[in-house]
């Protein structure tokens, strides 16, 4: 793949475009070298010279959108939990209703048995470091929790309702729920006044659901 600390050409940048977009259509295997050369309009030789491979092709791929994934996601230390968790949702909902696209990790992702090492190598890393961000975000919102004297019983009185919902797989779901805004949380609408509301709010990006998931979370899981 090409060296790291050189900028793309315009035409390698050009061939990751068109071999991303493809990828995310269909996956590493629904493309060649001949299909981006037709599309650009440039020979496959001129592919071959910016990646010698596939899997080079297809290690820097996963490469830079790993980066351009987790750096759109900002700093975490310019936005509350909840923010961060919203803008993680964000990235996902774009790409599948806005460009109608499938995440490029998650189309490697079903097929890693079959990619070459360090294609298959790097989409693990893709989902290694999704994990430490949201494990940090999380642990920064159960730190705020901590701090709050409210402990999530911040509805204005008569805009909560006590659902005991129970998921199998997270537990309780908060019990507590505004029918308006939370004040500690005042993006949202019908949603769970717990800071537990992230989890279901990343469930919602992973499993493609519309915004009812909010008011019933149990729904995306």
């Amino acid at each position: 793949m090409p060296k790291t600390e050189k900028p793309l050409s315009e035409t390698a940048s050009h061939i990751l475009d068109v071999a991303e977009r493809m990828a995310r259509q269909g996956g590493y295997y629904a493309f060649s070298f001949r299909d981006i050369a037709s599309e650009i309009g440039i020979k496959s030789a001129s592919i071959h010279y910016h990646f010698p491979t596939k899997e080079a092709l297809g290690e820097a791929l996963v490469t830079r959108y790993t980066d351009r994934f987790l750096g759109a996601l900002g700093r975490l230390d310019e936005a509350t939990p909840l923010e961060s968790l919203e803008q993680y949702v964000a990235a996902y909902r774009q790409a599948l209703i806005e460009q109608d696209l499938m995440c490029l990790c998650g189309m490697f992702g079903a097929e890693i048995a079959r990619l070459p090492d360090p294609v298959a190598r790097r989409t693990r890393e893709f989902f290694e470091r999704n994990l430490v961000w949201l494990e940090t975000v999380f642990r920064a919102a159960g730190a705020a929790r901590s701090r709050s004297p409210s402990r999530g019983n911040d509805c204005p009185p008569g805009r909560g309702d006590d659902s005991g919902a129970v998921d199998e797989r997270y537990g309780p779901v908060p019990t507590r729920h505004c029918r308006f805004a939370c004040p500690s949380a005042a993006r949202m609408t019908n949603g769970p006044c717990e800071v537990q509301q992230e989890r279901y709010l990343a469930a919602c990006a992973i499993s493609g659901k519309d915004r009812s998931c909010r008011t019933q979370p149990q729904q995306c899981l």
